[in-house]
């Protein structure tokens, strides 16, 4: 009797401890997975403000435009810093409600970014 006692009792410690690795394990997973997809949104930004950058005719007039993708959303918000220098503020917002935002200043003439902020 208090050998199956023990072994019920060992059983039931070996369920339980697998359960939370599995639910710790599907919770890890999770947050991955929308950390992924902020940063592929945030790419996607990136890519999509240095084309708008290099094929604006007047990229100093560039102001706050906003894209939508299906798995989320991104508002740029440019600035002139100077006569060569830009900026553009890339704030990424998924559709699981995770949040990014990044700076980047560039340079108007040929559109590549010197310099790179990231704010969490």
């Amino acid at each position: 009797m208090p050998l199956v006692l023990v072994i019920s009792l060992l059983l039931i410690f070996l369920t339980v401890h697998q359960l939370s690795l599995y639910v710790s394990e599907a919770k890890l997973y999770k947050e991955v997975e929308s950390f992924y997809e902020v940063n592929h949104l945030l790419e996607s930004g990136v890519v999509e403000a240095m084309s708008l950058i290099r094929t604006a005719e007047e990229p100093h007039l560039l102001t706050n435009i906003q894209s939508t993708y299906p798995n989320g959303q991104i508002i740029y918000t440019f600035a002139k810093m100077s006569d060569e220098i830009g900026s553009v503020v890339i704030e990424c917002q998924t559709s699981s409600n995770r949040y990014y935002k990044g700076q980047a200043y560039f340079q108007y003439e040929d559109g590549k970014v010197i310099q790179w902020i990231e704010y969490r």
